[in-house]
């Protein structure tokens, strides 16, 4: 086997463990010893692939949130990319909401200043390049309030189970984004009703799934 592939198979190896760590004992109480001892390699090796905790939390994150952003595209259900932000958000928010161990993990990696901030300066340029402000310092603003709300309301919810319906959380969620949009926050209805057509989840290794829910 080249050394090249060989590399990869090491690195996608410590990474599939780590979700399987990540989605069994959350990110807080998973640590890089547990990962490397799961993947059955050394702790130097998990280091020379991986910065730290952190940087395979990222990785395996970011590939969550990306195929959820190619299901939306693949399956046709954004005419735009303001589409495409709404629904792959409000998605994650689902998942956190249905999915305690995603909740958790999401919730926990936020706090993350590196994620943190790269959620934050992703919202701000899409405000930045789909919404009209004629004050610069609005799409700031409006970043800051929409990456806050996300947290907060997965953070209530895994506190207070089943005390506000899923579906009212997602709905308030995708209103205050095409607030900020200056989109009429009636149509959150149009995108709850197409999202209630498909199945979404993860598997015990974060793998995401989204596929449309049979016809009855």
């Amino acid at each position: 086997m080249p050394k090249g592939d060989k590399g990869t198979e090491t690195k996608n190896k410590l990474l599939e463990c780590s979700r399987e760590l990540f989605y069994q004992y959350g990110y807080r109480n998973t640590t890089t010893r547990m990962i490397a001892k799961h993947s059955q390699l050394n702790l130097g090796l998990f280091h020379y692939y991986f910065d730290g905790k952190i940087e395979i939390g990222m990785t395996a994150y970011y590939d969550i949130r990306i195929a959820f952003d190619q299901y939306v595209t693949d399956y046709g259900l954004a005419k735009n990319e303001i589409d495409v932000f709404i629904f792959s958000s409000a998605i994650e928010l689902y998942l956190c909401l249905t999915n305690p161990s995603y909740g958790q993990f999401f919730f926990d990696l936020s706090a993350e200043p590196k994620v943190h901030d790269r959620t934050l300066a992703h919202i701000i340029r899409t405000f930045e390049t789909y919404a009209k402000y004629k004050d610069p310092s609005f799409p700031v603003l409006a970043g800051i309030s929409i990456s806050a709300v996300k947290p907060a309301i997965v953070n209530y919810a895994l506190q207070n189970p089943k005390k506000i319906a899923n579906e009212t959380y997602l709905d308030y969620y995708i209103r205050q984004q095409l607030h900020f949009f200056g989109t009429d926050e009636a149509k959150a209805c149009d995108y709850l009703e197409i999202l209630n057509q498909y199945i979404i989840g993860v598997d015990e290794t974060f793998t995401p799934i989204f596929y449309p829910k049979p016809s009855s």
